[in-house]
């Protein structure tokens, strides 16, 4: 008998993935680097703290420069009290710290947990790249900007407007310029509460910092007009490239102009054809298309920025994904690959190559969601099929009553109450509908539910806790599904039941896309997923099984007193 394949990869890639992160914690950051972020960040605190001038850069040398704003020094200042080298090993903890929470984060807005193998692959993917390395070792902010990258998201998709401005606002006050590009889609969806943390928090920051500051008038006298000067040293943006090989400027603003025209189109197309149907689909693939549109055209782009396009490359698991193609992934090794190409036997090639890399992965980026997109569009209208989105559909028997099924996912069944899945018939839903339709007939995170088998965070639902006597009901069409009396405390962080009103009323299949076996739940009536079932838990109900629900997925219609 062969091994759970899936067992095996999680055993392989848990250890690599925690030794590669201990190897970068014990040795890499106590070592130092030739690059120091955080001693000029330390500096600033302690001179905020004493008020003495903050903003006193030489701008001339190649060194690390202090470039926060006020704001940015405010809340650095608290590292001003330790001792320097207490002070970094803190900061390189809380920095530890927020990559994990950003990573779990992340592979739960993507409907994964800690049990699958995508957990390990990803901190696996992660540590080992260069952006995280170097974030780590040089003692840079990039993980808490990009914890409040995918907070801000998460937080979005839920529709919590006013908590999403809050890591949004904050990472702003340190780094104005990298997160803005998350406004495009507070703006788009309407959610203006957003808009009172997300400007309120830096602003006010940035007033308190300015107050307190010895020499704010040398941020913007010194500081400002730095920032937007582009240099030939650690800026792979195209100013820097064309600077250091010395190409013209008419080139170097041709290029800059061709990547914000594909970046424009590409979002466009993203946002007609994905906003309404696959939501973290289109925010996570535009926002990292913007943020790469932002470093290439910018006066600077460094290499460690990359990390903030995790989100993006997490999309590689929908079949819409603009990332599922070979390309796209040498244009990652070219930007997140800790490999260096220097070569002292062809120094001009190697060199060429080493200096190039992060840019050209990142023009990669640009060029290929740009083609694969407009292809998708021009595919569709000649098919005349817009209406349908320019996804190509797939035939029923591959996803039925789905736009978007898990890529793994087996066949369909079903079961009564404690019976196998394997064996049995595989019913059809009852009920079909276009996808157009399904969007009339459902919100958008009821969509990416329902109808993409997403699932919500835990805790976060309306009927985790509910304990109301009646019927829940399929919220795509109405259908009964649970009985209130089946429901129980499991404190997994969704709504349980023990079992359907009926064996009948949902249809079951085998569902490998995690790297393991489930079992997933779909209405009968119309083929939304609801959940997934689960079975030898050890709770005390009479089946022993667990249906594990999302809230969203259902709507609960009490009985009459």
């Amino acid at each position: 008998m062969k091994s759970d394949p899936a067992l095996v990869v999680k055993a392989i890639l848990w250890p690599l993935a925690l030794l590669t992160l201990l190897q970068r914690l014990v040795i890499l950051v106590p070592n130092r680097a030739k690059t120091d972020d955080f001693t000029t960040v330390y500096d600033a605190a302690v001179r905020f703290l004493r008020h003495e001038p903050v903003y006193i850069e030489n701008y001339d040398t190649v060194d690390p420069h202090y470039l926060y704003p006020p704001s940015g020094t405010l809340l650095m200042a608290p590292f001003g009290y330790f001792d320097p080298e207490t002070s970094r090993y803190i900061f390189v903890g809380l920095s530890t710290v927020a990559l994990l929470v950003a990573l779990y984060v992340m592979i739960r807005m993507f409907g994964y947990g800690l049990n699958s193998i995508v957990a390990p692959a990803v901190l696996f993917f992660a540590v080992a790249t260069e952006a995280v390395t170097s974030t780590l070792v040089y003692t840079n902010f990039n993980c808490f900007v990009l914890l409040a990258l995918v907070v801000t998201m998460a937080l979005l998709l839920e529709r919590k407007d006013l908590w999403a401005g809050v890591p949004l606002g904050l990472a702003l006050a340190v780094k104005p310029p990298m997160l803005a590009v998350l406004f495009l889609f507070i703006l788009l969806n309407k959610q203006w509460k957003a808009l009172i943390t997300g400007i309120g928090i830096p602003f006010a920051l940035l007033g308190l910092g300015f107050a307190l500051s010895a020499d704010p008038g040398n941020f913007l006298r010194r500081t400002v007009p730095y920032l937007g000067e582009a240099r030939d040293y650690y800026n792979s943006s195209i100013q820097g490239n064309a600077q250091y090989f010395g190409l013209p400027d008419w080139l170097s603003l041709l290029l800059r102009a061709g990547v914000v025209i594909m970046a424009a189109v590409s979002v466009y197309l993203l946002w007609r054809f994905y906003s309404k149907s696959n939501e973290l689909l289109w925010m996570a693939t535009a926002t990292g298309i913007m943020l790469t549109t932002l470093w290439l055209v910018g006066s600077l782009g460094q290499g460690y920025y990359s990390m903030l396009l995790f989100p993006m490359l997490m999309t590689v698991v929908y079949r819409s994904s603009v990332l599922g193609n070979w390309v796209s992934w040498v244009a990652v090794y070219g930007f997140l690959s800790y490999d260096n190409w220097l070569s002292g036997k062809w120094p001009a090639f190697g060199r060429t190559l080493a200096y190039l890399k992060c840019t050209l992965g990142w023009s990669l980026l640009i060029v290929v969601p740009f083609c694969v997109l407009v292809f998708r569009y021009f595919d569709a209208r000649a098919e005349n099929r817009l209406d349908e989105g320019i996804d190509r559909p797939l035939p029923p028997e591959d996803e039925p009553g789905r736009h978007e099924a898990d890529a793994g996912a087996g066949l369909w069944h079903r079961r009564a109450a404690g019976a196998s899945v394997e064996g049995m018939s595989e019913p059809r839903p009852k009920l079909h509908l276009s996808d157009s339709e399904w969007r009339q007939r459902l919100t958008a995170p009821e969509f990416r539910v329902l109808r993409q088998a997403g699932t919500e965070a835990p805790f976060t639902g309306e009927y985790t806790d509910t304990k109301t006597a009646g019927v829940y009901r399929c919220r795509a069409c109405g259908e009964e599904l649970f009985r209130s009396d089946s429901k129980f405390e499991s404190h997994c962080g969704w709504p349980s039941f023990f079992s359907p009103l009926a064996g009948d009323k949902v249809i079951e299949r085998e569902d490998t896309s995690l790297g393991m076996r489930r079992v997933e739940v779909l209405c009968a009536n119309c083929g939304s997923h609801l959940g997934h079932v689960f079975e030898g838990e050890g709770y005390d109900t009479p089946t022993d099984l667990r249906y594990c629900i999302n809230s969203i997925s259902m709507r609960l219609e009490p009985d009459e007193a």
